[in-house]
C-alpha cells in the first residue's frame, strides 16, 4: 500500500490553488477511486499521482492538482481503449473495468462543479 501523506507537507503547501479555465474544477481537489487502479497507476509511474489522504482495502482517497488529475484521467482512458481488444488477460480486463469506474467518478466530480 502507498504511504498516507500528511496534506500539510511542503508539496501541498506549495501547490497553487486555481481554477482551470476549460472545465471549472477548483484545484487541488479530492476524489475517491478504486485502490487497485490507483496502486497500479502509481506502480507504473504514470506521472503525477497526487497525495493519498486515506486508504482502505478497496478505495483510495486522493488530493489532486491539475497535472495529477490529467495523468489519472489519461491513464483511465488508456485502459478503456484496451477493452476493444480481444483476448485480454483477466488482470488487464479488471483494470479496464476499474478504469471505467474511475472515469465515472471523475466525470461526476466535474459535473458537480
Amino acid at each position: 500500500m502507498n504511504e498516507v501523506l500528511d496534506i500539510n507537507e511542503s508539496y501541498f503547501s506549495n501547490l497553487s490553488h486555481y481554477i482551470r479555465q476549460n472545465d471549472c474544477i477548483t484545484f487541488p481537489t479530492q476524489i475517491t477511486v478504486a485502490a487497485g487502479f490507483y496502486s497500479d497507476h502509481v506502480a507504473r509511474d504514470c506521472g503525477q499521482s497526487g497525495i493519498v489522504i486515506k486508504e482502505t482495502k478497496t478505495r483510495t482517497t486522493i488530493l489532486l492538482d491539475a497535472m495529477a488529475w490529467d495523468d489519472l484521467y489519461s491513464d483511465a482512458l488508456y485502459y478503456i481503449d484496451l477493452l476493444d481488444e480481444k483476448d485480454l488477460d483477466p488482470e488487464t480486463y479488471a483494470f479496464a473495468r476499474s478504469a471505467l469506474r474511475v472515469l465515472r467518478v471523475m466525470d461526476k466530480h466535474e459535473d458537480k462543479r
